[in-house]
């Protein structure tokens, strides 16, 4: 079976539902799809659209910017090594923000992160609108200018 243009899917749609463009508009299909596709993203494992980026942790920051264009993050990394990614390192698990938000309540203390959460109504177009991915515990200066690794998906 070959793909369908975006006109003849639009047109699918409302014969299925029996609904004409005055109820289901063209910007109302538009985010249908684009919900989908995010979907698809987010549990499929694609290969084809796998990237990662590095960055550097700072002393008492709690975040870290999701790069631009990412709509799914798969990991994240922390390394001990200052100058590269290689060497000691650990993935950080995902937990939910409120998970984050009582453990750091609870442990005043900073440290080598162990945990990592999404926070943001992301857009993905830039890496201050991507979201943020919130670190617990905070990082401490140790950690200063250690590297972390973001595995992610683009659109």
């Amino acid at each position: 079976m070959s793909g369908i243009s975006y006109s003849d899917l639009r047109t699918q749609i409302r014969n299925y539902t029996e609904v004409s463009s005055t109820v289901l508009s063209d910007s109302i299909i538009e985010n249908i799809v684009l919900n989908a596709e995010y979907r698809i993203f987010r549990d499929v494992p694609l290969d084809a659209y796998r990237t990662s980026t590095t960055g550097n942790l700072v002393t008492n920051q709690d975040f870290v910017n999701v790069p631009a264009g990412a709509l799914v993050v798969r990991g994240v990394q922390v390394y001990d090594s200052t100058s590269v990614t290689t060497g000691s390192n650990v993935w950080l698990e995902k937990k939910d923000l409120s998970y984050l938000e009582e453990y750091v309540s609870a442990n005043t203390s900073t440290g080598k992160p162990k945990y990592y959460a999404m926070k943001g109504g992301a857009t993905g177009n830039t890496s201050s609108t991507s979201g943020a991915i919130l670190l617990a515990p905070v990082p401490d200066q140790r950690m200063n200018t250690k590297f972390i690794t973001i595995v992610f998906q683009i659109n």
